[in-house]
């Protein structure tokens, strides 16, 4: 195939409501902390925000340490393991990176977020060796032209109706729309249902 393929990292490749659950939820059982307490903490910080795209972990973790007076260390060192972001991949997801790069296709990594966090989801996921290191774009806005130019001719994998939508205006582009909520087909974008339809 040899094809140029970007995929988008959170509910493309890794379930964010299950890391969510399983980051937070062990930090808090190994390190004895009141689960309804950090959620506030998280919740209060999250509302602080101008734009979700201003999340960044460190910021979340330094103010849980503030008000807990828990470690940074310990706080990160719970929160990050390897097992957590692993388990929140969905099952598709390394059989088809798998077999995509087993037919010589260039894989890459177009993400909205804080980079080193972005990142760390596909080290601690075990995924960053499927991508090409020159095909990673990770910024904090992703829709601007300039970001879209760079791909060239690609092929981009996403979630959010609204990207495909926008990525739809460039002759370059095939956007790929992945549904994995319910039964709906884009208007003008292939869909799909699950990471596995691009290696049938």
């Amino acid at each position: 195939m040899n094809n140029v393929i970007y995929f988008d990292i959170d509910r493309t490749l890794i379930d964010s409501v299950k890391l969510r659950e399983l980051t937070r939820g062990g930090m808090c059982k190994e390190l004895n902390l009141n689960r309804e307490k950090i959620n506030v903490i998280i919740d209060d910080y999250i509302k602080s925000l101008n734009h979700k795209n201003d999340f960044c972990r460190e910021d979340m973790l330094e103010i849980i340490r503030q008000k807990t007076g828990h470690k940074y260390l310990d706080l990160k060192n719970t929160h990050d393991k390897y097992e957590y972001y692993f388990e929140s991949l969905y099952d598709d997801v390394i059989n088809t990176l798998e077999k995509l790069k087993k037919e010589n296709n260039v894989l890459g990594i177009y993400s909205e977020g804080h980079y080193d966090y972005q990142l760390d989801k596909l080290m601690l996921s075990g995924i960053y060796k499927y991508f090409d290191i020159d095909k990673i774009i990770i910024k904090r806005k992703k829709l601007r032209d300039e970001e879209i130019k760079i791909m060239g001719e690609a092929i981009v994998i996403d979630d959010w109706v609204e990207v495909i939508d926008y990525l739809s205006d460039f002759p370059k582009i095939t956007p790929i729309w992945l549904n994995r909520v319910d039964e709906r087909k884009h208007k003008n974008a292939r869909t799909i249902y699950g990471l596995g339809e691009l290696v049938i």
